[in-house]
């Protein structure tokens, strides 16, 4: 019976906020980065991702005004390996493969045309 006691009131008496601190600051950039990948699934035109025996080859398109391109490989099961370009002066960037860990990325293409934000999603495996 102290037992129980004892558990109710320890567990009454912990702060469990289901919310975070900045969670309409987390709101906001969730809703611009889903406003990012609607704006890119309506392009006719979409920056490439191909993976050959040696690369992983990004292709951006020529007659579109697409500045400011990160690429970012993130690796779900180890930061560490995760990895940050930044594409410019260039419509191909080409990324060897030695430099990758083998294994499964989740790939996030950054860019903006017209001051507008994109973002593609994809999983490559390398």
């Amino acid at each position: 019976m102290i037992f129980i006691i004892v558990l109710v009131v320890k567990l009454m008496s912990s702060n469990v906020d289901l919310v975070s601190e900045d969670y309409y600051q987390k709101e906001i950039n969730y809703s611009q980065e889903m406003d990012a990948v609607q704006n890119s699934e309506n392009l006719d035109q979409k920056v490439l991702l191909n993976i050959t025996d040696t690369y992983v080859a990004i292709k951006i398109p020529e007659n579109k005004d697409i500045q400011n391109v990160e690429v970012k490989l993130i690796r779900s099961n180890n930061e560490k390996l995760d990895r940050l370009y930044k594409v410019e002066n260039t419509n191909t960037f080409l990324i060897d493969k030695s430099e990758l860990e083998a294994g499964n990325y989740n790939t996030e293409i950054h860019y903006t045309i017209k001051g507008e934000k994109y973002l593609q999603k994809d999983t490559i495996t390398v």
